[in-house]
């Protein structure tokens, strides 16, 4: 997990033409823009820290509010929403080119026949300050767990975010009968059953039902094989294997049933002293440093996933 404040933006647009929903869009946009996001993401925050017993890394939401134009630029890779007027559809072609997802927001009801059409990954209509709040919520939690399991090590482009988004729509639509038809979805959207109200106890069990998902998409050493077999992969393929002890190597292979199994490599000792202290125990207990490595059972790799930043994993099979 990163210890670096993740920023993300929520862009407010102003309309300059009169409609029906102005009312409703000053009404919540001034809402927002004077509400302390801060203190009532610390509420989630705290709960799902409850949840995890561990700390999510600091994230802060800033606020920019914009006038409409059609020439609008969205250059900024941190932006994470745009809010607007429902009676306009913004033209987004730079949003694909500099983020990895962006979520429209739309204040009050679809407009039938409005010109043109969404490029944003996620749009929704909403009517009231609870659901503008509860969707910003959703999109920011969801941002900091991919931070804490260490998704970011391994989805580090725009493109690779991109992915990451579709594969977690696709999971969600493995998952249910009503599919999901976009480039985004969020998986704390999907915890509150069409409600304001996140079950906590459901999201983190869903977020790790995800990484077991995305574990299974990544590529094996090898194809299945046998122990001598994978130690020579090891030692041969990765980029540091010529540092492991092949002695070491085997024994730690020696004996282990048919199965799926993570080598688990430590690249550089944490700094930190909670988090080494956290960390040491998923290497027996041994002294840490850079060069480390465990052979642990599959099962296990959410033990490990959030420690990406210092360690690498690869999956790989026994089959004898």
């Amino acid at each position: 997990m990163s210890n670096t404040s993740i920023k993300r933006k929520l862009i407010i647009v102003f309309m300059s033409e009169d409609n029906e929903n102005n009312e409703l869009f000053n009404d919540i946009s001034l809402y927002f823009q004077a509400f302390d996001l801060k203190s009532l993401l610390r509420i989630s925050n705290g709960k799902l820290q409850e949840e995890l017993k561990a700390e999510l890394p600091p994230l802060k939401v800033e606020r920019v509010s914009k006038s409409y134009n059609d020439n609008m630029i969205f250059d900024d890779t941190c932006i994470r929403f745009c809010v607007h007027d429902s009676s306009k559809c913004i033209k987004t072609n730079n949003v694909v080119k500099y983020n990895s997802h962006v979520i429209e927001v739309s204040i009050g009801d679809p407009v039938p026949n409005k010109t043109g059409g969404s490029t944003f990954e996620y749009s929704v209509n909403i009517h009231t300050k609870d659901e503008l709040y509860s969707i910003v919520e959703d999109v920011m939690l969801d941002i900091q767990m991919f931070y804490f399991f260490g998704c970011d090590q391994d989805f580090t482009s725009i493109s690779d975010r991109k992915l990451f988004s579709l594969l977690k729509v696709e999971f969600c639509n493995s998952i249910t009968n009503n599919k999901i038809n976009t480039k985004y979805y969020s998986i704390a959207t999907f915890c509150k059953n069409g409600s304001t109200v996140l079950d906590y106890n459901k999201y983190v069990k869903l977020w790790r039902d995800f990484l077991t998902y995305l574990s299974n998409k990544k590529p094996i050493i090898g194809s299945p094989s046998e122990a001598t077999d994978v130690v020579d992969r090891i030692i041969d393929t990765l980029p540091y294997g010529k540092q492991i002890s092949r002695n070491r190597l085997e024994n730690k292979l020696l004996g282990l049933k048919p199965g799926k199994y993570l080598f688990v490599y430590l690249k550089t000792r944490p700094h930190h002293k909670q988090t080494f202290s956290k960390l040491q125990p998923l290497f027996s207990g041994t002294k840490l440093k850079r060069g480390s490595f465990e052979i642990v059972s599959y099962e296990m790799h959410c033990r490990y996933e959030r420690y990406k930043r210092y360690i690498n994993i690869y999956y790989f099979d026994i089959n004898n």
